[in-house]
């Protein structure tokens, strides 16, 4: 113990490095080499969590990270691992798998949050959730809709029977009117038959006459 406190305090000349094991030889000599230790072993960690609970530069895609935090960590998964917890919790409530399911279209790019794709997306969201709406209403409205149907059928129905009715009528009309048009056809030729037979009739007579005459006349 002895020996990691001497050195903390050499150590303590050169810089942040230093004041670190400084840190830890005051552990060690405080509270025991399990403590010490333990908070040793948590500093990459610690290191880690304050880099991450800040965004990265969007300009590069990575973390303006420094020479002594790279010696703790691995500086090159640090974006995959935000974009990785942004996304768990952009997904979280679903929201955008709904999306996605009703327009495929619509990609999650890594580093998203929630509203940053539903700001992306927002003109193919505007069209789903209208669509939504209009089905929902539809559901809502199904037995309205059904009477209107209903309503529209009968009338449908109404109006072809009285068209039915008038094609009925027409034809029943055009019919009496052929048959009293036959009739009359059929009067009028018995009225020339009579008129014909008279004619004959008188002609056989008035020619009988005339020939009486012609006879009596000789006979004188």
């Amino acid at each position: 113990m002895g020996f990691l406190a001497g050195g903390a305090n050499v150590a303590s000349k050169i810089g942040l490095g230093g004041r670190l094991l400084q840190g830890a030889g005051q552990a060690l000599t405080l509270g025991g080499l399990g403590y010490g230790a333990y908070e040793v072993t948590q500093i990459p960690k610690n290191i880690r969590e304050d880099i991450l609970s800040t965004d990265y530069n969007p300009e590069t895609n990575k973390y303006d990270t420094n020479t002594w935090q790279n010696l703790w960590i691995d500086e090159g998964s640090l974006v995959a691992e935000k974009n990785k917890r942004l996304k768990n919790v952009a997904m979280k409530s679903g929201y955008i798998e709904r999306m996605q399911a009703a327009d495929p279209s619509l990609v999650y790019k890594p580093g998203m949050t929630e509203e940053q794709f539903s700001n992306t997306y927002a003109e193919p969201i505007r069209r789903i959730n209208a669509l939504a709406t209009a089905e929902t209403n539809k559901t809502i409205n199904a037995d309205a809709t059904k009477t209107e149907q209903d309503r529209y059928n009968d009338k449908l129905y109404r109006l072809d029977q009285d068209r039915l009715d008038l094609l009925t009528q027409q034809s029943n009309n055009l019919e009496y009117q052929r048959s009293r048009d036959r009739r009359a056809d059929m009067q009028y030729n018995e009225s020339l038959e009579r008129l014909d037979r008279k004619d004959r009739r008188t002609a056989i007579s008035s020619a009988t006459a005339g020939l009486a005459a012609l006879a009596a006349a000789f006979a004188i």
